[in-house]
């Protein structure tokens, strides 16, 4: 069978490790003309692999690697949030508070179409202060559903984990976080409260995470003084 080649092919990518766990596939029509085959046999191959566990599909989006071994479609990935990245490096994380209001998705167009929302869906924003070691490390602008998360404690913002917060009220984690990263400069708001002089040139790490279900579960601009903290990227994968 066609569609039984593609799933061996796709298999052997993984297992060889030229495909990773949360690394997105090629397009169904690229498969299809690799393969010369139709899309629909390649639909088949993907939505079988996905049945066993190897592949998570996300309408909108695409499809992703979810397990090495298959049968493990109870995986989900659990963001690293700044607070536990900040202790990994050997320093003592602390956040200030700058803002928090409740929004309507119209009023912030490209946070509506990220995060595939209706007009008059509601978002908490909310910007904060991260510090490591009580030096400012990076400003941060959030949005978050307030249909998939409907309360926040603003404490825990001012000088806790959202991340710990979240997880007691039963939030499982996200499965994958697309990121975007480049050079910004610092305007004269960032500036003071980043404690570097205007135009500094900062880190702007911009990424949403979907979770489980597909839903787009959070819009963040992180800009970072890049010479105070060196920012990774870890993704771990709960079984």
């Amino acid at each position: 069978m066609k569609y039984s080649m593609i799933e061996d092919y796709i298999i052997n990518k993984i297992k060889s490790k030229e495909l990773l766990i949360g690394e997105m596939l090629e397009p169904d029509y690229q498969l299809a003309k690799k393969f010369q085959v139709s899309e629909l046999t390649v639909n088949k191959a993907l939505t079988n692999l996905a049945k066993k566990g190897y592949l998570k599909r996300i309408r909108g989006k695409g499809t992703f690697v979810n397990s090495i071994t298959g049968n493990n479609t109870t995986s989900a990935m659990k963001h690293i949030s700044l607070t536990q990245e900040i202790i990994r490096q050997g320093k003592t994380p602390s956040s200030k508070l700058i803002e928090y209001k409740v929004v309507f998705a119209k009023d912030y167009p490209q946070v509506k179409a990220e995060l595939k929302l209706d007009d008059n869906d509601l978002l908490h924003h909310f910007i904060r202060l991260r510090m490591a070691d009580n030096i400012p490390v990076c400003l941060s602008y959030s949005f978050m559903p307030v249909k998939l998360i409907p309360y926040i404690d603003i404490n825990v913002l001012d000088n806790g984990s959202l991340w710990e917060f979240l997880e007691k009220q039963g939030f499982e984690g996200t499965r994958i976080s697309f990121f975007t990263e480049k050079i910004a400069y610092a305007d004269k708001f960032k500036a003071e409260l980043l404690q570097v002089k205007e135009n500094h040139p900062l880190l702007h790490d911009h990424h949403y995470s979907v979770m489980g279900d597909g839903d787009s579960f959070n819009y963040v601009d992180n800009y970072f003084v890049s010479e105070r903290f060196e920012l990774r990227h870890v993704v771990h994968i709960h079984i």
